[in-house]
């Protein structure tokens, strides 16, 4: 099994050169668990001006597809993601957009103080925290089936918890 732990301590853009990996195993047509568990972990192992990593969970409903909601968890600097907000200096950022049938449309984002993204540490699923931000997931299930992100951010005024179950995983156990 991979282990895979990550913490960015420093909320700034880091000097230097960033490794990223680019070497996805995938043996068969079928992903196994240990590629899904690699593909969840972080893919850098810094965060200078020029790379970016991020996690992101959407949905759509199911009774009205003019309802969406978009969580995306950013370790990034302006520079290398422009979409971000131009004034934000922290390398870890939590997002959120909703928009609705009605169509109100809500945005938001908030800086960490820092983030941990985990997984597969002997029986810990993928998980990361956005910390202060009030942003977090969890995968619920050991096939990473099923995951749940929470949102308590009282800077956004913003409370509420996605629950995502895969409706078809197909993998080589």
């Amino acid at each position: 099994m991979y282990i895979h732990t990550f913490s960015l301590l420093l909320i700034v853009v880091q000097d230097g050169d960033s490794k990223a990996n680019f070497d996805i195993r995938t043996p068969t047509l079928l992903l196994d668990i240990e590629t899904l568990f690699s593909l969840d972990a972080p893919q850098t192992d810094s965060i200078n001006g020029s790379v970016f990593d991020w996690w992101y969970f959407d949905a759509v409903s199911e009774t009205n597809s003019g309802d969406s909601l978009v969580i995306t968890f950013f370790a990034s600097s302006v520079a290398a993601f422009p979409f971000l907000n131009a004034n934000e200096t922290s390398v870890t950022t939590a997002y959120v957009w909703a928009s609705f049938a009605n169509g109100t449309v809500f945005a938001g984002s908030v800086p960490a103080t820092f983030a941990t993204v985990a997984g597969v540490d002997g029986g810990t699923n993928s998980s990361g925290e956005w910390h202060s931000a009030g942003f977090n997931w969890a995968a619920l299930t050991d096939n990473l089936s099923k995951y749940e992100v929470v949102i308590v951010s009282e800077s956004l005024q913003v409370k509420g918890r996605l629950t995502l179950t895969s409706a078809s995983i197909k993998y080589n156990t």
